[in-house]
């Protein structure tokens, strides 16, 4: 019996008889570590968001945490992963921490398999701490900027708080009410100035806006930038932020050092409010 068929019939044969195989290997990350030396570095707080991922130092973008995400190769090769955060707090703005270590592992895909890292982040060895405060000693890096200025941050105990303090024995506080509206905290401190990247993380509780700041030194004289960003509160449950300082504190050449600020003002509609601060760091290489 002699049948005949369209040559569309044979293209297709043809062209599926040589389709490239797509099944994919897939790599996923379900859970993370991050680890401190306690005594140099303070308490492990972070909040990392996101995974850029390089397999064989090829980029194969940035994923948020926790993902599972296709791979055209099978076999061994090295997958790199580096930690990745919100830029100032803001989600648009999301940048790897450079503060932080690579997580780096030899891996073996297979198609149709998943393969599951779990990476451990650590802050990167050249890491420089230039300030810390965790308020677990008496005295801390924040106070007033003049002694007709009676705006402290209190120091409250795990003890009498223990719905409240998260981190360690201690957490500052500052009250706002009515009648004491406005804060400003200054480091007070004369932090150098790096040639390079810089960074104030900071862990917070707020039921209030509050703003942050730098004022560079040149000599005698002070130089106050606006604050030039800001915090406003959304859930009452601790955050953790990660400031970049790098451009306002190099846009002054001629400063000498500086210093960091936090100031608030009672929001519209609270006849009293708190913000707590826990476990700053300003960290620079």
């Amino acid at each position: 019996m002699n049948h005949k068929y369209p040559f569309s019939v044979f293209l297709l044969i043809f062209l599926f008889s040589c389709q490239e195989d797509i099944t994919p290997s897939w790599l996923a990350v379900d859970t993370f570590d991050f680890k401190t030396n306690l005594t140099v570095e303070g308490e492990p707080t972070h909040d990392i968001v996101d995974a850029w991922v390089y397999i064989d130092n090829k980029s194969m973008g940035v994923w948020e945490l926790p993902f599972k995400m296709p791979v055209l190769e099978e076999g061994e090769h090295e997958v790199r992963i580096y930690a990745g955060i919100k830029n100032n707090g803001i989600s648009a703005t999301r940048t790897d921490y450079e503060f932080y270590t690579e997580y780096a592992q030899s891996i073996t895909l297979t198609k149709e398999q998943v393969f599951t890292v779990k990476p451990v982040f650590e802050y990167n060895v050249n890491t420089v701490f230039e300030a810390r405060e965790d308020f677990e000693d008496v005295g801390t890096i924040l106070g007033p900027n003049n002694d007709l200025d009676t705006t402290k941050i209190e120091l409250i105990s795990k003890s009498d708080f223990p719905d409240i303090v998260k981190y360690g024995n201690n957490c500052g506080r500052i009250k706002l009410t009515s009648i004491d509206s406005t804060f400003r905290l200054y480091t007070n401190m004369n932090i150098s100035i790096p040639k390079s990247k810089i960074y104030l993380e900071m862990d917070y509780l707020t039921t209030n806006s509050f703003q942050m700041g730098i004022i560079s030194e040149e000599g005698t004289s002070d130089n106050p930038y606006p604050a030039y960003a800001g915090v406003n509160p959304k859930e009452f449950e601790w955050k953790k932020i990660y400031f970049d300082l790098t451009d306002e504190v190099h846009l002054n050449l001629n400063a000498t050092s500086f210093e960091y600020y936090i100031e608030s003002t009672l929001d519209s509609g609270n006849s009293e409010a708190y913000i707590y601060f826990d476990n700053l760091k300003i960290v620079h290489f």
